[in-house]
């Protein structure tokens, strides 16, 4: 009513810290791949000159105090892991939609009761977004039929309707058919049935 985003600032906040997790973990793992050879006893041209030989046999000479090592940074992953994953969720959350990934899991399948739980808070918001896009949509075929009507063919008769659909794990709904066998009719089971358009000619 107040024109207001859905795209609040604590929303595009998440979004930033979540870009901001990834990018650095990506140039920790850039920097991670660039160590830094630290050769002790040796002078900055002597290291340069023997560059090659180093390079072609893998030996270094050293003098008795000498030394050389890689120096390498370690990047701390799992807590890199764990910060974008505990944005994720919160974006998510702030959204009111459900993370596809979590829903479908290792086997790629949920159950009925499970989809629509996620999947209420959004089922809730698009409810009130439907009457705006309804709203709009009509008002759009008015402008429409305002150019139309001065040359004839205004639409008419239009029904708006804006629907949508939860997943079905379809499997499920197959193999727990059976257990109202003897409490509904034959044809209200087919009718409970996503697959089965036509309940009548599925039961001829």
């Amino acid at each position: 009513d107040g024109y207001e985003s859905h795209i609040t600032d604590d929303l595009i906040g998440q979004q930033d810290e979540y870009n901001e997790a990834d990018s650095d973990s990506g140039d920790g793992l850039k920097f991670d791949t660039d160590g830094i050879l630290a050769i002790k006893g040796y002078s900055i041209a002597e290291v340069k000159e023997a560059s090659e030989t180093l390079r072609q046999w893998k030996m270094f000479p050293l003098p008795a105090d000498g030394d050389i090592k890689f120096v390498a940074k370690n990047t701390d992953f799992a807590r890199i892991e764990s910060r974008i994953a505990r944005t994720r969720e919160h974006i998510f959350t702030a959204l009111g939609v459900p993370d596809i990934e979590e829903i479908v899991g290792a086997t790629g399948a949920t159950s009925g009761i499970a989809l629509g739980l996620k999947f209420k808070p959004m089922q809730d918001n698009a409810k009130s977004m439907i009457a705006y896009l309804r709203a709009g949509v009509r008002k759009r075929i008015d402008l429409i039929n305002t150019v139309k009507r001065a040359t004839g063919g205004a639409i008419e008769d239009v029904q708006v309707n804006i629907t949508f659909d939860l997943p079905v794990n379809r499997v499920e709904q197959w193999q727990n058919i059976g257990s109202v066998t003897g409490v509904v009719s034959h044809t209200k089971q087919l009718e409970m049935l996503d697959d089965v358009h036509d309940p009548d000619q599925e039961l001829k």
